[in-house]
């Protein structure tokens, strides 16, 4: 792997990039493992909205709320503590690890926490339908982001390669992160929201910081977005892709 890195790097700064290189070529695989996991568990359930490629509608995520679905328990709670498991050690990971030497370590650390109480309270609160779909959603936007970012550090990366891998990034990411989280997710999340005739209503405070905290994640979508579609024009009349996370390490 060391070779493959692009020759522009030398001394520290290629150690560097080889360390990144090596973590998005895994964060790629995994992304993609669960979201093809995630799909395989999930796609014939009511509740797995066709608009990403499921069999049900939006509007059926919270049918059986504030009770779990029916049927598939096991598979949801399965699915549920691997990506419990993996945003808990990207959290313990960032605090403990990378805590002097991540630039971007504020904006990683609000995202992590934001991402590992959604999902605790959201196995506190019942809302487990509507939190596969989110985790699916995030997971499948985030396959070509990594390997967009992994490829342009190649010494072999091709231009056309790239923009390509960009359109369809930044189509998939839109499509996920903008439209389908807010008007399929968030909406169905704000209308469910408890009111005093319904037995749910013990859980106010739970699911109301779910709500307040996924339109804080809502926002931060709408940032990276902007930072994404920022750097490909930047990109577009240069001879290789800049990265938008490429910064020096502090010292």
């Amino acid at each position: 792997m060391e070779k493959m890195v692009h020759s522009r790097y030398e001394g520290e700064e290629r150690v560097r990039k080889l360390r990144s290189v090596l973590k998005l070529s895994n964060d790629s695989i995994f992304y993609t493992t669960m979201t093809v996991l995630g799909y395989v568990l999930f796609r014939n359930e009511y509740w797995f909205p066709g608009i990403v490629g499921g069999a049900g509608e939006c509007s059926q995520i919270y049918r059986d709320y504030p009770n779990w679905p029916a049927e598939g328990r096991f598979r949801i709670e399965l699915y549920y503590m691997i990506q419990l498991g993996i945003h808990f050690f990207s959290l313990f990971e960032i605090i403990i690890i990378k805590r002097k030497i991540e630039l971007k370590f504020h904006e990683y650390c609000l995202h992590h926490s934001i991402a590992v109480s959604l999902i605790m309270f959201s196995i506190m609160s019942n809302q487990v339908t509507d939190g596969v779909v989110v985790l699916i959603i995030h997971d499948a936007s985030d396959i070509l982001m990594a390997f967009a970012r992994f490829y342009i550090e190649l010494d072999c990366a091709k231009k056309w390669v790239s923009n390509l891998t960009y359109i369809f990034m930044i189509l998939i990411w839109v499509w996920m992160r903008v439209v389908v989280f807010p008007f399929c997710c968030l909406t169905n999340l704000y209308l469910n929201r408890p009111t005093e005739n319904d037995s749910w209503m013990m859980i106010w405070f739970e699911y109301n910081y779910i709500l307040v905290m996924a339109i804080v994640l809502y926002g931060m979508h709408l940032f990276w977005t902007f930072l994404i579609i920022k750097i490909g024009l930047k990109s577009i009349g240069k001879k290789s892709w800049d990265n938008v996370h490429d910064k020096k390490i502090k010292h």
